[in-house]
């Protein structure tokens, strides 16, 4: 596996940034959608007994006015439409991998280098990308469920290292020399992103051993952060355990409302509401949670590659 040239490098970025920002507008689409529905099912109930609609039957019949039906159709129909518009994004378009909104950064990190090697009096340039990379580097210690192997242990003894060594050369050699502001090994870096943006833009272990080996070349400064209150959080969190939270809250809101019209006692509704939220809730987490997939870079062939070094010499390695 070769380096991708400049012109392959921008066309993958017209490609991936045009799935990604297709993803993102639906995201967004879909979150209005639920929230807007959700909003007026709500104000409808007290909106509707305002106006003289009967929303809740009265205490001798347990059958459900049509107004409370309508109410609850519009937060359920509006999930349901929120999940549509996104399932339909994934399919047209794709759903973007980590690699492909990591390689949207890099791919900018990479342009602002290489403009700062011919014109390395523009600083702001060289501050821009460093401020980026440390960017990158903090969001993969907020997220790391996007950078797991999951529990199979094939898996884990195939790319474990090979991605440990990928963190600690983004963690502890890439990003402090970019903002170490340093030039003595600018060409390396250089280099090292250009490995880095063909791993992101097609992903294979040659490519990922070869960044590996370049980034290594940098000097190594150990970086300690304890994680954030969100990072933490995230890692048992992810966009489709939300969706699955608004469902149950609205699901055990329609039960809820169900039983206030059977004429059950509002402390038997609140007590049963919160338990019915926890039977679900385990029941999802435990049962029904989905495992993410996953993704294995594909084998290569053993890579020579050239380490341009400071002094102009050159250094070939094999690599497996």
């Amino acid at each position: 596996m070769s380096l991708l040239s400049e012109d392959e490098l921008e066309v993958t970025h017209r490609v991936i940034e045009k799935r990604v920002l297709a993803y993102e507008k639906a995201g967004r689409l879909g979150r209005m959608v639920f929230a807007i529905s959700f909003a007026c099912g709500v104000l409808s109930l007290p909106l509707g007994e305002k106006l003289g609609i009967p929303m809740a039957p009265p205490p001798s019949s347990s059958i459900p006015t049509i107004g409370g039906s309508v109410s609850m159709a519009i937060m359920v129909g509006g999930l349901l439409a929120a999940a549509r518009i996104w399932n339909t994004a994934g399919r047209k378009h794709g759903v973007p991998s980590p690699e492909d909104r990591l390689f949207l950064r890099v791919y900018d990190i990479l342009k602002d280098i290489k403009y700062y090697s011919k014109h390395q009096d523009e600083k702001e340039v060289y501050l821009r990308a460093s401020h980026s990379m440390r960017e990158i580097v903090e969001r993969m210690e907020q997220y790391p469920e996007s950078w797991s192997l999951g529990r199979l242990r094939l898996v884990a003894n195939t790319l474990g290292e090979p991605l440990r060594i990928f963190r600690q050369g983004l963690e502890q050699h890439l990003l402090p020399f970019l903002e170490g502001g340093e030039t003595t090994k600018l060409a390396v870096a250089l280099e090292a992103l250009e490995w880095l943006a063909s791993y992101l833009a097609n992903p294979h272990l040659g490519i990922l051993s070869s960044f590996n080996q370049v980034a290594f070349a940098l000097p190594r400064v150990e970086r300690i952060r304890a994680p954030t209150f969100l990072g933490r959080l995230s890692r048992y969190f992810g966009p489709v355990d939300w969706i699955a939270i608004a469902a149950i809250v609205v699901l055990v809101l329609f039960v809820t409302y169900l039983g206030g019209t059977w004429g059950v006692e509002k402390g038997y509704l609140y007590t049963g509401g919160i338990a019915l939220f926890g039977i679900l809730s385990g029941i999802y987490f435990s049962r029904l949670r989905p495992r993410g997939a996953v993704y294995m870079p594909s084998e290569s062939k053993p890579v020579t590659i050239t380490v341009r070094q400071s002094s102009g010499d050159a250094r070939q390695d094999t690599l497996q």
